[in-house]
């Protein structure tokens, strides 16, 4: 039974819904009901190419080839628009409804009152310190003072943050050929595209991307998507945009409506300032939120540094072990001083001793005892937004030779968080994400 929600054009527009269920229709016009919109969209963000995607659904409507591929992919990038529309009005009206700047995400009330720290996990904290500070020499041991600025929780329930940008190739402005093979979005010049994406929005009353590419790296474009993790107790849910302070302003409209707007946050990062400034930006209110540095990045920049400052391989490896390990306790002072006490023989490049220094020194109150935390049972690392990113974006527009508008690559995305979340279907039946229930239980 087709539904009469929407008819999908070949030309790739939309008509208003009509008053009947099966309203008289053009030769041109092709109906989709409810659940077959959210299969054409589901076969695309699961990880088929348009083509194929294209091809299982004329089959499903048993027709050879009355869907076309330009219909489809326009299909896909409208409802992706749509989505980001809707997630924009949804948001400013909550915020607005819970005090809150609907612009700026700002509250009127001025800063949140600081909590005390989760005082059972600090006891128990407190006391694994204890039992592994027996069996350190002194000068190593944890600072028990500094365990519940960094490492333990605000009291209350924990909202856990990651957030990240992905990059995926940006296709270029002059396309191949009429019929060499490709699974990108169908020929437009990239002004045409800008100019026809602002409209839709401004059509809506709502305000377009600023910008949808980072700047060239090596003479090669990319477009880019930023992907936020969030996890409440036993729940969790991921959101795209098109910024960091966008995704942030989304989150604290997620938090409202979920009556979590007061709970202590914790982010974790990989030590971009983009993204610092941007929670300071967006969180600046906020005392009960910790930022933590991702520990595998953490690890990473030791070695990378290190391989750029020092000229023998076995004595920079055994160097990179020794102060992995100390900040591995917390200990970045000792960290600091390690890296100081580099036999200057073994120094090619002394600058890049100086920068880990000075990234240390930024990150110093981001860097917990991650000992400590993963005995708690504690995360210590943003790999769930890695996971995440594969799941919106690089399982699906990574793939060799993919190339894809600004706008194409973040459509795709949204559609593939929704689909996720358990909240297409939603959409597709009002136009707004479901903050209140889009959520999944975590893995």
């Amino acid at each position: 039974m087709l539904g009469c929600d929407e008819w999908i054009l070949k030309d790739g527009e939309a008509r208003e819904p009509h008053s009947s269920c099966l309203p008289e229709k053009s030769p041109k016009e092709m109906p989709m009901s409810l659940s077959m919109q959210e299969l054409a969209l589901t076969f695309s963000a699961e990880g088929a190419s348009f083509r194929k995607s294209q091809n299982a659904i004329n089959r499903a409507l048993r027709r050879s080839a009355d869907l076309k591929l330009k219909t489809y992919t326009d299909y896909v990038q409208r409802v992706g628009d749509r989505m980001a529309i809707g997630a924009e009005a949804a948001a400013k009206r909550i915020l607005e409804k819970n005090g809150l700047n609907p612009e700026t995400a700002q509250p009127e009330t001025g800063v949140e009152e600081k909590a005390e720290p989760n005082m059972e996990l600090l006891a128990k904290a407190e006391a694994m310190a204890e039992g592994i500070n027996k069996h350190r020499e002194e000068g190593e041991k944890i600072a028990l003072s500094e365990l519940d600025m960094k490492t333990i929780p605000f009291s209350g329930q924990q909202i856990e943050v990651s957030i990240d940008n992905v990059l995926s190739a940006k296709q270029k402005d002059e396309r191949p050929s009429a019929g060499a093979a490709s699974d990108a979005w169908p020929e437009a010049s990239e002004a045409k595209k800008r100019k026809r994406l602002i409209k839709r929005y401004e059509r809506r009353g709502a305000t377009a991307p600023a910008s949808f590419k980072m700047k060239p790296k090596e003479g090669k474009q990319w477009t880019i998507n930023t992907v936020m993790h969030v996890q409440a107790g036993g729940m969790e849910h991921i959101s795209t945009g098109l910024s960091y302070a966008g995704a942030l302003k989304e989150l604290t409209a997620l938090l409202a409506a979920k009556e979590l707007l007061g709970s202590p946050l914790s982010i974790y990062y990989d030590g971009e300032a983009a993204i610092k400034n941007a929670v300071n930006q967006v969180f600046g209110w906020k005392a009960n939120l910790s930022m933590l540095l991702d520990w595998h990045h953490l690890e990473d920049k030791v070695s990378a540094k290190l391989s750029s400052a020092m000229n023998n391989k076995d004595a920079r490896n055994k160097k990179a072990s020794e102060i992995n390990s100390l900040l591995w306790f917390g200990l970045v002072e000792q960290a600091i001083d390690t890296i100081r006490a580099i036999d200057p023989k073994q120094v090619k490049n002394p600058k890049a001793a100086e920068e880990l220094i000075a990234y240390l020194e930024k990150h110093r109150e981001e860097i917990p005892c991650y000992i400590i935390k993963k005995k708690l049972g504690m995360r210590n690392s943003s790999n769930r937004g890695e996971k995440a990113n594969d799941i919106v974006v690089s399982n699906r527009q990574k793939k060799g030779g993919m190339a894809w508008s600004p706008e194409g690559s973040a459509a795709l995305a949204a559609i593939s968080a929704a689909l996720w979340n358990g909240d297409l279907m939603s959409f597709l039946q009002t136009g707004e994400p479901d903050f209140v229930n889009g959520w999944r239980e975590a893995s």
